[in-house]
């Protein structure tokens, strides 16, 4: 079974820079269990790793992610409820935790779009952070939330790189 996460280092200047490529192209590069790990144990290495100045996540297989995976969900459905909360809100705040995670990165993070990105709004966020795309991409979240319109944060990356949300 190959790798959910790839990460290969390469010499940046007097630093590093890590490119994590999400490794599922079967599935588009959907969350697994498997992967959502692996991020964040990825993470978790590089909290205080001084020397690497930015991460490149990116998907493999010309798609950067379809978002959750659907086997993870319907797998959590037939579990019984383990101290009273129901399943698919733990799988929802692993989600959480990552990209949790990933906001708190001390490193400069750039989310290399290419193909299909799909996520929750929340998801979608950490994109805004800072992402440089193809032509031909799309930024879209799968549902809205109380407060906000479905659809309402749809974006289409051009080839230039953009800045974080705010500045």
């Amino acid at each position: 079974m190959a790798q959910a996460l790839l990460i290969d280092r390469q010499p940046l200047g007097t630093g590093w820079a890590e490119f994590w490529t999400l490794n599922a192209p079967a599935t588009r590069n959907a969350l697994t269990d498997e992967m959502v790990s692996a991020l964040r144990a990825a993470c978790e290495r590089v909290r205080t790793d001084a020397a690497l100045r930015v991460i490149v996540l990116r998907g493999a297989g010309g798609h950067f992610c379809a978002g959750g995976s659907l086997g993870g969900f319907v797998s959590a459905i037939g579990r019984p409820h383990g101290e009273g909360i129901d399943p698919l809100i733990a799988v929802n705040r692993e989600f959480g935790r990552l990209l949790q995670a990933l906001c708190d990165l001390p490193q400069v993070l750039i989310a290399a779009v290419q193909g299909s990105a799909m996520g929750g709004r929340r998801g979608a966020g950490v994109l805004r952070r800072l992402r440089a795309g193809r032509t031909r991409c799309a930024v879209r979240h799968a549902r809205g939330h109380a407060g906000h319109r479905a659809g309402a944060d749809r974006a289409v990356c051009g080839a230039a790189t953009r800045g974080r949300a705010g500045t």
